[in-house]
C-alpha cells in the first residue's frame, strides 16, 4: 500500500530543493570547483559513502483515469512529449504540434508552456532545467519503468 503522506512530503521537499537549485547565487557557488567538491563531500557524509538515490515520479496504474481528455491540447502536448526522444523545450512541442496540423487560437508558445507546467504538476512531465530570460525550460516525459525478470 502506498503511503501518500510520505510521498507528498518528499514531493514538497523536492519542490523546495528545485527552487534552491534554480537560484542564480547557488549556481554561482556550484560553478566554483572547490565549492562543488565541498558540497559533494557534505552530501556524502564526507567519506564518499553516501547513497545516490534518484527518485522519479512514475505514472501509476490508476493514472489512466487522470489522463487529459482525448483531443484536448493537454493530451496532444502529452502525446507529443511522450513520443519525443529525450529532452525538449516548449518550441520543440510547438513545432511538433504545428507539423501535426494543430491550429492555435493564441500565442502557441504561451499555450504550450502553460500546458507543460500543468503536466509537470501532474507528474506526466519532469522539469529537467528551469530556464531564465531567453534560456528555455527543458523538460522530459516521465516514462514508466518496466521490471525485467
Amino acid at each position: 500500500m502506498l503511503d501518500l503522506k510520505t510521498i507528498d512530503a518528499k514531493i514538497r521537499k523536492l519542490e523546495k530543493l528545485k527552487v534552491v537549485l534554480a537560484d542564480d547565487k547557488f549556481r554561482e557557488l556550484t560553478a566554483d570547483p572547490e565549492m562543488l567538491e565541498l558540497l559533494r563531500a557534505a552530501l556524502t557524509n564526507g567519506n564518499g559513502t553516501g547513497q545516490s538515490h534518484r527518485q522519479e515520479l512514475e505514472i501509476t496504474e490508476n493514472a489512466v483515469e487522470e489522463l487529459p481528455a482525448e483531443g484536448s491540447l493537454r493530451r496532444k502536448v502529452l502525446d507529443a512529449a511522450r513520443s519525443h526522444p529525450g529532452k525538449f523545450n516548449t518550441r520543440d512541442m510547438v513545432e511538433k504540434l504545428e507539423a501535426a496540423g494543430h491550429q492555435f487560437d493564441r500565442d502557441a508558445a504561451i499555450a504550450v508552456n502553460q500546458v507543460l507546467r500543468g503536466l509537470v504538476t501532474k507528474g506526466f512531465v519532469r522539469l529537467v532545467r528551469e530556464g531564465s530570460g531567453r534560456i528555455p525550460h527543458i523538460y522530459e516525459a516521465v516514462r514508466r519503468e518496466t521490471t525485467r525478470n
